[in-house]
């Protein structure tokens, strides 16, 4: 339907469908509300996402040995108990993403270095025994 007439095929066209067109953008650009285009990453957010890594993982285990001391002081104190299960966390609140199993021997590392015993069950358990 390119056009309408008011005499037939051979009269004057009264309407075109490009008013139509533009009357239903208009239409659209009203009701919707358009995003701007996403920010692709650069190398340079690469490159500090791959170099910063060894700090967030250490930001990470310092988050999780404050909390593991914490259930190891109240263990023993509270409940009279000599040693502890943790499960690492999938995600933890305002931290990036991180390796559960990674994690995990780093927090095994640290507690045998401050005299515990210390072991990884299924890359992301951590039992640690302070006698």
């Amino acid at each position: 339907m390119a056009a309408r007439s008011s005499q037939g095929t051979t009269g004057r066209v009264l309407c075109v469908d490009s008013t139509k067109r533009e009357a239903k953008q208009k239409r659209i650009q009203a009701t919707h509300t358009f995003r701007a285009p996403q920010r692709y990453m650069t190398a340079a957010d690469a490159k500090f996402l791959v170099g910063n890594r060894p700090e967030r993982d250490a930001s990470i285990v310092k988050a999780l040995i404050q909390r593991i001391q914490k259930e190891i002081r109240f263990a023993a104190s509270k409940r009279g108990e000599i040693d502890l299960l943790y499960e690492v966390p999938k995600v933890l609140p305002d931290y990036p993403l991180f390796d559960r199993s990674v994690v995990a021997e780093q927090l095994r590392d640290h507690f045998e270095s401050q005299g515990f015993f210390a072991e990884t069950y299924n890359d992301i358990i951590l039992y640690v025994n302070w006698l």
